[in-house]
């Protein structure tokens, strides 16, 4: 299950399999964590925070955790799914996402108290001209693609997934090849932990921090 900010990020082309390193075999445990922390900044300049879980034991979603990112409760949304937690920012009080902010997550649940921190990357700035686009704090992974609007990819970096990509990047001339023309630029980076809280393992125990930023340009 991904949460509504997943949804929105992964129009940059990543998913969560391929967000990071999250598809490498590994031993299950009988408890894991999926936890999500996420900003989606768009074109217009609506902008999407959200804090989202699910915990899981023996395959079984549970709906009678305690969850916290950095103090602030996570609360199950009632009337969902089982074993769905999450914070938007307008709710009281809010998620917030601040890039070089840690975000420590702790999950309490049947008598254990499960913990992972992690720096949030992102903090999107593009020059004035469209062809310098920068990032305040890197990620393990990071994407860079421009679209004619409501059209075919004219640029994309890095051509695999995922892989680093470090601030700042050029954007060539050949990433606008019709003049006057409109395009979509997305920006995404993301830090993401396989095996995260501690002893927990498997393919639904992961924590991921990402940020994603969305223009339109006409050049």
């Amino acid at each position: 299950m991904i949460g509504l900010m997943a949804i929105l990020i992964c129009i940059s082309s990543c998913s969560k399999k391929d967000s990071g390193n999250l598809d490498e075999p590994v031993v299950t445990t009988p408890v894991q964590v999926e936890a999500e922390v996420s900003r989606s900044v768009l074109y217009d300049g609506t902008t999407n925070i959200e804090y989202y879980f699910t915990v899981r034991d023996n395959n079984v979603l549970v709906n009678n955790a305690t969850i916290t990112v950095n103090g602030i409760n996570v609360p199950r949304v009632i009337g969902f799914i089982d074993g769905y937690y999450d914070l938007r920012e307008y709710d009281n009080p809010a998620a917030s996402y601040v890039p070089g902010q840690t975000y420590t997550a702790s999950v309490q649940y049947n008598g254990k108290t499960y913990t992972e921190s992690m720096k949030a990357p992102g903090g999107f700035a593009l020059n004035s001209d469209y062809t310098k686009i920068q990032w305040d704090q890197n990620g393990n992974y990071a994407t860079l693609d421009i679209y004619y609007l409501y059209g075919s990819t004219t640029y994309t970096v890095p051509s695999a997934r995922p892989s680093p990509l470090t601030s700042p990047q050029t954007i060539p001339s050949k990433a606008y090849p019709t003049p006057g023309s409109t395009y979509t630029i997305h920006g995404w980076v993301q830090n993401s932990k396989k095996n995260s809280f501690g002893s927990l393992s498997g393919d639904n125990s992961y924590m991921t921090v990402t940020d994603f930023k969305e223009w339109r340009v006409t050049k």
